[in-house]
């Protein structure tokens, strides 16, 4: 038995996550189809948005709404508001558009407020996005779902776009079961560097209650305890206001997948959200387009040194405090393990891709503003898993830079590679396995009497029944009328991603 323990160990990563935060799809954000969404409003209206004089205009106009998909086809009986959104992609003819189900005095549909249709012009495959978000949800960081979309107005098909999920109140209130407490979008220059900053409206911009008076105190609190305490207390005094697992986590994708127009290299595009009922404020990405090589500032994302991804010029204290505690240097490298062990491989993501790829290339193929922008054409798109553009800012293919980016992981911080003679934690945590698993049942290394302590959970967050038999060494843990796919092993405290698949 200890044998097969340290065999599946070496062979299967260990995910040790939080109880899961992020919803599954959903009637809306199906992420494995695309959906139509029709807009009917007046040719004045059309004309406007594709006026490159209006570029810049936040002005709604009103329109007819439907949404089609495998599960539902609905026009609703009240108009929304539709509006140009972005910031680049507004001097683009294929436009970025923003949808308000209630601008008009409508209401949600289902539970959104709003829609975000993106074009993402700037990425040939169109995955860069959806894939990113993925991974940041599959590390269990609150992160946005999407779904790729038709987009037909008053009959004309402007092509495919991604429907990323808006970050509001309901967003707060599907993750952490409320809406209390106090939510920033960060814009460019929010480095968090200084105390002044939290009631910089222009860099800290509130998205949420703001009904209510803010004093941004917590805000300031945070921005002090990062910046001013003692390395030797920052680890006791940070986690009293600051979700640091859940950065540290988001950490490891954002630098791991390029994610250069983020906090740490661009100080740009992120939420903070001041969580009423825990006290703590968490850190949520936002814009994951440039991402797995695409280079606007001529950089090689693929190559650099993960040890000092950030910004080296210029202050990024939520990066270089937190690093310089030892125990959240080590989290962090066991957390880029993870995703080179179980995601950021070709295991886990080439099927994935061409999956996604023979899913929205029907409707690229169509699409006449897709060229509109940088000249990409469907060959483009065809190569864009294992080719860069020469001359552009696409410096990679997405498995192409993956494997660069795994090599050079590997080599810049050498304790990422495991093997079967030390696999990690096994010796002194008590994991599931075999994981994933072939059967509905796996074993713990645990005693017997622990077995009431432990809890399973599918992955839409409810409690899924099982038996158990003591065996050697542990447990035999065997679900009861079990549906493969995810599943959440809590146990002694901590909670453990597996998987049961044929």
């Amino acid at each position: 038995m200890k044998k097969l323990i340290l065999l599946f160990c070496a062979w299967w990563s260990v995910i040790a996550v939080a109880q899961p935060i992020n919803p599954a799809d959903d009637i809306v954000y199906k992420s494995d189809e695309v959906a139509t969404i029709y807009l009917t409003l007046s040719a004045e209206a059309k004309a406007f948005f594709l006026n490159p004089a209006n570029q810049n205009s936040e002005q709604y106009f009103p329109a007819q709404f439907r949404f089609v998909n495998s599960i539902t086809d609905q026009t609703l009986s009240y108009q929304v508001g539709v509006r140009l959104r972005g910031n680049t992609s507004r001097t683009h003819e294929k436009k970025s558009y923003k949808i308000d189900f209630r601008e008009y005095g409508g209401a949600s549909f289902y539970t959104y407020k709003k829609f975000n249709l993106k074009p993402d012009v700037n990425d040939p495959s169109l995955m860069r996005e959806p894939t990113t978000y993925l991974f940041y949800r599959e590390m269990n960081v609150v992160a946005p779902r999407t779904h790729y979309t038709r987009l037909f107005i008053n009959g004309e098909y402007m092509g495919l776009y991604i429907n990323v999920e808006s970050i509001d109140d309901e967003f707060m209130d599907l993750r952490f079961g409320h809406e209390e407490g106090f939510l920033y979008k960060a814009s460019f220059g929010a480095d968090l560097s200084s105390t002044a900053q939290a009631t910089n409206t222009n860099l800290f911009e509130s998205q949420m209650n703001d009904n209510i008076a803010d004093s941004r105190t917590q805000l300031s609190t945070f921005i002090s305890v990062l910046n001013n305490t003692p390395v030797e207390q920052l680890k006791t005094e940070l986690e009293k206001v600051f979700e640091v697992d859940r950065f540290l986590r988001q950490y490891a994708v954002e630098a791991l997948l390029g994610h250069w127009d983020a906090y740490a290299y661009n100080k740009n595009n992120y939420y903070l959200y001041y969580n009423g009922k825990s006290g703590k404020i968490d850190f949520i990405p936002f814009d994951t387009d440039n991402t797995w090589g695409i280079d606007w500032v001529n950089r090689d994302w693929a190559t650099r040194d993960l040890n000092n991804w950030q910004r080296t010029n210029e202050a990024r204290p939520l990066v270089t405090r937190i690093l310089a505690v030892e125990e959240y240097r080590l989290t962090y490298q066991h957390y880029l393990r993870i995703l080179l062990n179980s995601y950021f491989n070709t295991t886990y993501l080439t099927p994935k891709l061409n999956a996604i790829k023979s899913m929205i290339a029907p409707a690229l193929q169509s699409d006449t503003y897709y060229p509109r922008a940088f000249g990409f054409d469907i060959n483009d798109f065809a190569n864009s898993l294992n080719d860069g553009i020469p001359g552009t800012q696409v410096d990679y293919g997405l498995l192409e830079y993956m494997n660069v980016r795994r090599a050079k992981a590997l080599e810049q911080i050498p304790a990422l590679v495991t093997s079967v003679d030390n696999p990690p934690s096994a010796s002194s945590e008590s994991v599931p396995f075999p994981n994933p698993s072939n059967e509905p049942l796996f074993f713990l290394k645990t005693k017997a009497d622990q077995v009431k302590n432990i809890k399973i959970y599918q992955l839409n967050g409810i409690l899924q029944e099982f038996t158990s038999k003591e065996v050697e060494n542990g447990v035999e843990i065997k679900l009861v009328q079990p549906q493969q796919g995810i599943y959440f092993i809590q146990n002694n405290g901590r909670v453990y991603k597996w998987m049961y698949t044929d």
